[in-house]
């Protein structure tokens, strides 16, 4: 079924959940925060997710009294809730001798011992079922990416116009964060990355108090949080007087982005996307200094389905949000990478950050 008008997500999103467990007979139990927001868009820090063909029930506790019903409501999700100190006795009555198909990336050893035993069925793991249904987005969750996707290119663009010489990496950081918020963003969808000089040359950088033009180079890399999804997006910039070598790599860094977002069509593998990026830059002498993979999934979290590395089998579909972000690193040197995100399409891909 596909989400209209009178369809909301939150129910298309739990059918699909149902029509696979038609095939595995069994019961689906999530505590991981993201798959219940996901399922019910639930927000809260304690919450639970039964489903089986005819029931979807939340279970939270008394701090979410008033918001749990209020949520549900917004979100026109059909899954009832019930306020209870924990789920376990709950979901035994519910699941009798069912399979029970756990979201267990997230579930702690004392939720899988306290689940297995109260319920009599097996419980099996259905973290990667559940991460490939996540994957593929609906268009309500596109938008909210893109929306995120506008608002950090737009902080980011601010907050360089107010570059000077005595601004360091943890005041940009701290600058982006504050104007992404500005422009309606929950916040950031992870800490900014603010290297400038050598410390580019770490793929993770923290910001330090160094001053950004002492340097000739920097590297950003910085996401805004919207409505609970995210956005990713890397840019590296030559300020001042960068040398060759920095504008050599940068420009390798950018067209080897370019022939990895040329491979992204529907069918294609993930280890195909990074081949094709990876195997340029080993032409190019750099093939050492790409020290991560070229990119990943992106949406109720920054790292999602599907992986895209020199060893993922992940297929990537229409409908799936993903970020290609190429990178040399040169180390006691410079780094640079080059990320920006996607949409697959039928015949390709759209971009959600402005290239």
């Amino acid at each position: 079924m596909a989400p209209n008008e009178t369809t909301p997500f939150h129910s298309v999103r739990v059918e699909k959940v149902r029509n696979w467990l038609l095939s595995e007979q069994a019961a689906f139990v999530a505590f991981d925060p993201i798959s219940v927001q996901w399922l019910t868009g639930f927000t809260g820090s304690n919450g639970c997710v039964y489903l089986d063909n005819e029931n979807f029930m939340l279970f939270t506790d008394r701090r979410y009294i008033l918001q749990a019903p209020e949520e549900l409501m917004k979100n026109a999700s059909a899954a009832e809730y019930k306020i209870c100190s924990e789920p376990f006795s709950e979901i035994a009555k519910l699941c009798l001798d069912r399979t029970v198909v756990l979201d267990g990336g997230k579930t702690s050893w004392k939720q899988m011992k306290q689940l297995s035993t109260n319920t009599k069925g097996e419980i099996v793991d259905a973290q990667t079922p559940i991460q490939e249904l996540r994957a593929v987005k609906d268009t309500s969750e596109i938008k909210k990416i893109a929306k995120a996707a506008n608002i950090a290119n737009q902080a980011l663009s601010e907050t360089l116009k107010n570059l000077d010489e005595t601004t360091t990496e943890k005041q940009m950081a701290s600058d982006l964060e504050y104007k992404m918020k500005v422009l309606g963003a929950t916040g950031s969808a992870y800490p900014p990355i603010v290297a400038s000089g050598s410390n580019s040359a770490y793929p993770h950088a923290t910001p330090t108090e160094m001053r950004i033009l002492k340097n000739s180079i920097l590297l950003i890399d910085v996401g805004a949080l919207y409505e609970g999804y995210r956005s990713d997006m890397t840019r590296t910039i030559l300020v001042n007087l960068p040398s060759s070598k920095q504008s050599e790599v940068l420009e390798l860094v950018k067209e080897a982005q370019r022939i990895a977002i040329a491979e992204v069509k529907p069918g294609v593998l993930g280890k195909h996307i990074d081949f094709a990026c990876r195997n340029f830059l080993k032409e190019k002498s750099y093939g050492d200094l790409f020290n991560h993979g070229a990119g990943h999934g992106v949406g109720l979290e920054i790292h999602e389905y599907p992986r895209i590395n020199s060893k993922s089998e992940d297929v990537i579909r229409e409908g799936m949000v993903i970020a290609i972000e190429p990178g040399v690193y040169l180390p006691d040197s410079f780094g640079a990478r080059w990320e920006d995100l996607l949409v697959v399409t039928s015949t390709g891909f759209e971009y959600l950050t402005k290239p």
